[in-house]
Parts: C-alpha cells; sequence; structure tokens
C-alpha cells in the first residue's frame, strides 16, 4: 500500500470504517453537549428525528436560547457535565468546541456504553453523522468516514440536481399501492417490472409535481395492466459486457440486469456488474456447452427474463482500422 493509499485499499470488499444504518431516535432521550453553533446545527437535527433532547451545557449563546424556546421536547441543563445526565441516553453528540469537554464526555460515554459523536474528532466516535439529502421520506446519506466530509458534501451537491425535490412524494404513492401491487402482482419478476415502469413513468411526474389523484389513477391502471394475462411475457436477451465498471454499462444494459429474474452470464463478468441484479434474481455460471440456447429458452417459456451476460464486445463493434 502506498502512501496515497486508502485505509481500506486491501480489501475494500470485507471492511466497513463505520455500519451504515438509520437509527430510530422518536421519543428517546439524545444528550446534546454544547451551546454554540455546533450544537444549534445538531439540535434541529435530533429534533426533527423526533428525539427527546437533554441539552446540557454550562454558557449558551443568544441562537441556541432561541432555538430552544417553548420547545417542551428539550431540557436545557445549566451545569457542568456528569455521569448522570448519561443516564437512559440512545445516544450522546459533544459539540461543545473544548478539548477538556471532548475527553470528558468520552470517558463518561465508554462508563455508561452510551454511542458518542465528537463534531469534527472522528478518532473521539462511535458514530458518525453523514451528509444528509432530504427527500423526506427518501433519506440518502453520503459519508466517507469521517476522512473527508467535503466529498461527502460535494456527492450530496451533485444528488441534490440528480433527485427532485418532490421525489418523495414518488415514495409516498409506493407506499400508498405496495399491498395492491403484492396482492395483485404474482411474481416477484412482475412486480420488478411494475416498479420500473411506475418509476420511469407518467405516475412518478404526476407525483412530484404533487398531483397526487392523478398519479394514483395511472398507478392503478398500470397494476391491472401488469395483472392481465400474458403481461408477463418471457424474453430472452443477450448482453455484449465489454468492462468490469458498472459506470460503463448503457442505460438500457443497467435496467434489464435490475429487471432479470435469471441471469446466466460467463465466468469473466465481474461481481461488481452482477450486483446490479435483484437479490432475489437467479444467477447462473455459464458452462462451455452447447445447452446453453435450450436453457434459457426453457426459462423464458415460464415468463421469466432471462439475460445471457458475455464478456467483451460484439464483433461490429470493433473499429476497421
Amino acid at each position: 500500500m502506498n502512501a496515497l493509499s486508502p485505509p481500506n485499499s486491501g480489501c475494500a470488499d470485507t471492511e466497513l470504517a463505520y455500519l451504515p444504518i438509520f437509527l430510530g431516535i422518536k421519543g428517546r432521550i439524545a444528550l446534546l453537549i454544547g451551546g454554540g453553533e455546533a450544537a444549534l446545527g445538531k439540535l434541529t437535527l435530533l429534533r426533527r428525528a423526533g428525539a427527546r433532547v437533554r441539552l446540557v451545557v454550562e454558557r449558551l449563546d443568544e441562537s441556541l436560547i432561541d432555538g430552544i424556546a417553548g420547545d417542551r421536547m428539550v431540557s436545557c441543563i445549566r451545569e457542568p457535565l456528569a455521569v448522570h445526565h448519561f443516564e437512559d441516553a440512545a445516544l450522546v453528540i459533544d459539540a461543545s468546541d473544548n478539548e477538556a469537554t471532548h475527553r470528558l464526555s468520552v470517558r463518561l460515554a465508554k462508563t455508561t456504553k452510551v454511542p458518542i459523536n465528537v463534531v469534527d474528532r472522528p478518532a473521539f466516535c462511535d458514530f458518525i453523522l453523514p451528509s444528509i439529502l432530504d427527500r423526506s421520506p427518501v433519506i440518502v446519506a453520503v459519508s466517507t468516514g469521517g476522512v473527508a466530509p467535503a466529498i461527502a458534501r460535494l456527492i450530496r451537491q451533485r444528488l441534490e440536481t440528480a433527485i427532485p425535490a418532490g421525489f418523495g412524494r414518488v415514495a409516498v404513492l409506493a407506499a400508498h399501492i405496495r399491498h395492491m401491487v403484492r396482492g395483485r402482482l404474482g411474481s416477484a419478476g412482475q412486480r420488478a417490472r411494475f416498479w420500473e415502469d411506475l418509476f420511469d413513468g407518467s405516475a412518478a411526474e404526476f407525483a412530484m409535481a404533487g398531483h397526487m389523484d392523478g398519479a394514483l389513477a395511472v398507478a392503478h391502471a398500470l397494476i391491472e395492466q401488469s395483472a392481465q394475462p400474458g403481461s408477463e411475457s418471457g424474453a430472452v436477451h443477450l448482453l455484449h459486457i465489454g468492462s468490469d465498471d458498472p459506470d460503463l454499462l448503457t442505460v438500457r444494459d443497467a435496467r434489464l440486469i435490475r429487471m432479470a429474474d435469471l441471469l446466466f452470464h460467463e465466468p469473466e463478468i465481474s461481481p461488481a456488474i452482477l450486483d446490479l441484479a435483484r437479490r432475489d434474481a437467479l444467477k447462473i455460471t455459464a458452462g462451455r456447452d452447447h445447452g446453453v440456447r435450450g436453457k434459457l429458452r426453457e426459462y423464458a417459456s415460464r415468463g421469466h427474463l432471462v439475460l445471457y451476460l458475455k464478456a467483451g464486445v460484439p464483433l461490429s463493434a470493433h473499429g476497421q482500422g
């Protein structure tokens, strides 16, 4: 490993600096330490997550006083930090910007076994807070494990342009029809193709524009269409995979891989490409025998979407000199 290699570069497939989780803290106690601007930002985040915030601080900035005025879910304790402040806390955030307080809070957190985050001090943290793109109920969290927060913010900013502000309403639409989809569409392949069509079609556009009645009407019609006999007719597609990098796939090829019920693939196809498939999709390494075509037709005849992933590009794609 050279001096510029990332810490986990030797085993990126098996190690994570942090376990990425979404923690439910609604109605639970979150201990927040500090009375300045950094604490105000964390207070806002904790309150949006529904936490009961126990704010411990010896001196409050005016901005923080305004932020907690009249908020019954925030209890402000103006005294030195002590072990009893950690009682019943689900987590601790130290936003005090004070080295002595950091060391005390970390020691008390370890004593009481409460996970702690010390703002801008990843070496002290049991957990970190990612950069967040909020399209509630869709939440996208981006983290670099505390190594380069500016990169996480840059990625979030780029995602903001790719994921429209109204995208959360598409998730609300999906929640409304989820049980109907499961009841009307019997197979995993049918459901996968339905969701692809829904999210790429006019129902999602109606939802993002705020026209939920129109979105529901289109979604119901699409469910009925997808449930019609013959709508689940099988198909076989041959895809030439010329790179191990999923980012270099065409949009069509990536979409087919995500939708496929079964993937026959040559041994040279990279795991990164295969990881695009649904978890319940069947993956079979194709042998060098003459029975492959028959197997493909057999699966397709049962209504499955079948792919054959062949390594390399087709001859017609090569230049002629």
